[in-house]
């Protein structure tokens, strides 16, 4: 593979800037489109990954898009950034695959995403690049909190 898919220390993150109640703040002063984007158990669903879409143009996400949107999409691009998010250890994504660029952009906890080329663990700060058709999973070894920055 030609691209190097794991940045360590992309973007300097402070954990405690966005945390888990900066989060419930963030959901509850915009009325964004939020899914379930795991496999749940009706009776377990907080241990679920949650998608947030569209946050490249709060207040809060703007600074962090317009510096992705200047390093990674150089042909502006269709784009667009959501957040992930888990609450508890050991949550884990479906497998799949995108037919377009995603980068992941660790805010807070670890990560571990399984790619086909191998495993990489993210600590705050990484950037991970995900090429368009490559299989991948992410598995929280912490609750996190995860900015996805894709263009089309």
């Amino acid at each position: 593979m030609k691209e190097k898919l794991l940045h360590r220390n992309f973007i300097k993150i402070n954990e405690d800037e966005f945390d888990f109640n900066k989060l419930s703040s963030f959901l509850d002063r915009y009325n964004l489109d939020s899914r379930i984007r795991s496999n749940y158990i009706d009776v377990y669903i907080l241990q679920s990954i949650f998608q947030i879409r569209g946050v490249g143009n709060t207040p809060e996400f703007k600074p962090i898009y317009d510096y992705l949107q200047e390093k990674l999409n150089p042909h502006n691009v269709k784009n667009d950034m959501d957040i992930f998010f888990s609450l508890t250890s050991g949550t884990s994504s479906i497998t799949h695959t995108d037919n377009y660029k995603v980068h992941i952009l660790n805010i807070k906890g670890k990560i571990i995403y399984k790619l086909d080329v191998g495993m990489f663990e993210l600590n705050p700060g990484d950037l991970l690049i995900i090429p368009p058709g490559m299989t991948h999973k992410a598995i929280g070894l912490t609750p996190r909190i995860v900015l996805s920055y894709a263009h089309y």
